[in-house]
């Protein structure tokens, strides 16, 4: 098992009369990734300017387990769901560590 701690981006394009829809489907995944096993980190994003872009922050414990999510049967349902609904095909897009914040403990002039 890959136990390298992945980060994703995932940017998807809803055709401008289904943004409502993507944007409940995208909303309804939320709270079951999060319980998947492995999920580190999910988050939604709509873009203030292009009301048909949703961009999905997630981080996993390993590729096996963001894998694992992409089989369970909720992601195959949403699949279902949005499958004539986006403008163009997912942008997938994986990351790897080279910088990890271990926060800052420096004080600044105010405190």
């Amino acid at each position: 098992m890959n136990s390298v701690v992945m980060p994703l981006v995932v940017d998807v394009y809803a055709k401008p009369d289904k943004i409502d829809h993507v944007k409940q489907v995208l909303f309804d995944l939320i709270e079951p990734t999060r319980k998947s096993e492995g999920c580190m980190k999910y988050r939604l994003y709509e873009n203030v300017v292009d009301a048909a872009h949703f961009t999905i922050v997630t981080q996993w414990a390993s590729e096996d387990a963001y894998e694992d999510h992409l089989q369970s049967d909720y992601v195959k349902k949403a699949t279902e769901l949005l499958k004539d609904d986006f403008s163009k095909p997912a942008d997938v897009k994986k990351y790897k560590h080279v910088h990890l914040d271990q926060g800052s403990n420096k004080k600044t002039k105010n405190s």
